[in-house]
């Protein structure tokens, strides 16, 4: 079984790996012509978010 560390990571992971589609989709997909411009970088701040929930997650469960 998995841990919570690698549970929460993997969770964690792959929050991260769609929000980074979602910036490629607005900057160069079809998004371009069909969305605003300001959904990119709400897709980029979030998953500059979820990055350091990444990182605070890593750094509590190391002093563990």
């Amino acid at each position: 079984m998995f841990s919570t560390y690698r549970t929460i990571i993997i969770g964690l992971l792959l929050l991260l790996l769609f929000q980074i589609y979602f910036v490629f989709y607005y900057l160069f997909g079809e998004g371009v012509n069909h969305s605003s411009p300001i959904l990119c970088i709400i897709s980029l701040v979030l998953a500059i978010i979820i990055l350091s929930i990444i990182i605070t997650v890593r750094r509590y469960f190391k002093n563990q």
